[in-house]
């Protein structure tokens, strides 16, 4: 295995580095979120997420899910939090698919196709393909649910 000098010629040799948005300090034997993230998170609980807000839509509880879920990586108090939004995203998701197969041909039909048999190896792609299709669907729904109690 060969090492480019190249790579390594412009890296700053120091005990504190930010990598995959993490600060590892190896003095403090420490590890943080820089605070651009946490500020980034702030910003997202303050203008989308307020205290008033009463629905909400899976892609954005999605979004949230995910910041959250990087920040309990690191403070593993936060998992706590995430149990909570994953029963909300999966009821939302479960309407999300109700109502895309009541009112979508197009879902129906990609639905349909998501469940058929495999034989070769070209319905394995087109079911793939459906299924990708489905999930897409019930994320991106532009339905609004309610946020549960548990949520709050």
């Amino acid at each position: 295995m060969a090492l480019s000098y190249k790579k390594f010629s412009g890296m700053l040799v120091s005990s504190k580095r930010t990598q995959l948005s993490r600060t590892i300090d190896t003095r403090k034997i420490d590890v943080s979120v820089p605070l651009t993230y946490l500020n980034q998170v702030r910003r997202l609980l303050k203008e989308t997420w307020h205290k008033d807000r009463k629905r909400f839509t899976v892609h954005e509880a999605a979004v949230l899910c995910g910041k959250i879920g990087y920040l309990a990586a690191i403070v593993p108090a936060i998992y706590h939090l995430l149990t909570h939004m994953f029963s909300s995203i999966a009821s939302a998701l479960s309407k999300n698919k109700t109502y895309l197969a009541l009112t979508s041909k197009a879902f129906q039909d990609a639905l349909k196709e998501a469940q058929r048999q495999i034989i070769t190896d070209q319905d394995q792609k087109q079911v793939t393909f459906a299924q990708s299709k489905v999930a897409k669907s019930q994320h991106r729904a532009p339905i609004k649910n309610n946020i549960l109690p548990t949520l709050r």
